[in-house]
């Protein structure tokens, strides 16, 4: 035994949600801590200095923590195309190319997947609490930021405005459609539907 951890194997490659013409100069690593000091790599995004964030973004809602460094010599001459997506596992690959918001699932334990991040941007933060509202309720509720909506259409808002979300509530009918809140309204309106879930379950 020398030491040395073993190359992991890919088990597939994608690509992001985004179309970008640009060579990769960075390497987005999707990371969890441990066995050891250098943690795990579960997969990478190839990505330009544009879409960072939006790299660091997926992975993050993925469920991994982004660690972004330089692409080697050899990537930079020759570059894989922004966006590449190489995984080694399957759950991986699906999180780390698939388009939408956050899906958050249960573990066995009763621990959610992914786990609460403090640090993560806003708009995941939401889509996290989104989840869980509805593991809890059994609904199916859609999250969208309004600038995304926005921006497509050809209007940008003030850098100073707080983020805006589109939500779609869904159970057997639709709830509500198309609502829009700040994070806070978010948050108010999803511990009403909570409460208001609980009054429709049969008592055990």
């Amino acid at each position: 035994m020398t030491g040395q951890q073993k190359a992991p194997v890919v088990m597939g490659d994608a690509h992001t949600d985004w179309k970008c013409d640009t060579g990769a100069s960075l390497h987005a690593d999707a990371m969890t801590p441990g066995p050891g000091k250098l943690g795990t790599m579960h997969g990478v995004i190839y990505v330009c200095p544009e879409h960072r964030a939006s790299a660091e973004e997926q992975i993050g809602r993925a469920g991994y923590l982004p660690e972004v460094r330089d692409a080697p010599p050899g990537h930079k001459w020759d570059p894989w195309p922004c966006g590449h997506v190489t995984a080694y596992s399957e759950k991986a690959l699906e999180g780390l190319s698939r388009a939408g918001q956050m899906v958050v699932t249960r573990n066995p334990d009763g621990s959610s997947h992914p786990p609460y991040n403090a640090d993560w941007p806003e708009r995941l933060q939401v889509e996290w609490i989104v989840g869980c509202v509805a593991l809890d309720t059994g609904l199916r509720i859609d999250v969208k930021p309004a600038s995304t909506i926005r921006t497509s259409v050809g209007y940008t808002p003030p850098p100073d405005a707080p983020e805006e979300y589109y939500l779609t509530v869904r159970g057997g009918r639709t709830l509500t459609g198309g609502s829009k809140y700040t994070a806070e309204g978010v948050y108010a309106f999803l511990d009403g539907l909570k409460a208001g879930a609980k009054l429709f379950q049969p008592e055990r």
